[in-house]
């Protein structure tokens, strides 16, 4: 059975139930770039690519989600709530129909504010929203101004709430990032002592599995004596 014990705790973020964007019209946010309308159409917010929640498919397959998608969703939707982004405008092609995303099953909508500014764009200045090769030029040159501010803002300024939402978030994907790849470490080295402690194998040599033993044995010894430091430090933590 593989040993995970040595990885830290992974504080993840937690969700209430999806509420309704306050005055628009029974939209909700289900992730960070996604809404749902009242008739239950899912809605592309369009240019917006954050990172994705876990979810149950219609199918019983657990789709897992992406790093930092808990935490996304979060500040998206507390950012759109706080500074009014609820007026959802629908796209349609030059037929008159409506727009869809690529996967054919999401229709594309803008989130703007009562002032006509548009929230991709906003989120892109803050570097919350991540360009990709479906970004307009106004999305990138929010990105560029956003980018020219924060190398020049003095560190002394008090953050504003897009810019604690970002560090909030950028903070969560590389924290996640990272747990992966120990996560990803732990099973491969429990993999690894398996097979250093595996019965001797035929046409094995007796030197061979004397000095495999042998491996296996410092092995286990290094991760006791960081299990050891691990929980000295703890209590060294409650003092």
């Amino acid at each position: 059975m593989v040993d995970f014990s040595m990885l830290p705790k992974l504080d993840l973020p937690t969700i209430e139930l999806p509420k309704t964007i306050s005055g628009s019209g029974g939209h909700t946010f289900i992730d960070g770039d996604t809404l749902m309308n009242e008739e239950g159409n899912l809605l592309r917010i369009q240019g917006l690519s954050a990172p994705e929640i876990q979810r149950l498919m219609d199918s019983g397959y657990m789709k897992p989600g992406t790093p930092g998608g808990l935490e996304a969703y979060k500040q998206i939707e507390k950012l759109a709530e706080e500074f009014g982004y609820n007026n959802v405008q629908y796209l349609t092609n030059d037929d008159g129909s409506p727009m869809m995303d690529a996967t054919g099953s999401r229709l594309l909508v803008r989130l703007v504010d009562d002032k006509g500014r548009d929230f991709t764009e906003t989120l892109s200045r803050y570097d919350i929203n991540k360009l990709s090769k479906f970004s307009t030029n106004e999305e990138i040159d929010k990105y560029r101004l956003g980018m020219v501010k924060r190398s020049t803002r003095n560190i002394r300024d008090p953050l504003n709430e897009y810019e604690k939402s970002s560090l909030i978030l950028n903070d969560a994907i590389k924290s996640e990032q990272w747990y992966d790849t120990q996560f990803a470490k732990a099973a491969f080295n429990e993999q690894e002592l398996s097979r250093l402690n595996a019965d001797r194998q035929p046409g094995e040599s007796l030197a061979a599995f004397a000095f495999r033993k042998k491996e296996a044995a410092k092995c286990s010894n290094a991760r006791v004596q960081k299990r050891i430091a691990a929980i000295s430090i703890e209590i060294e933590s409650l003092h």
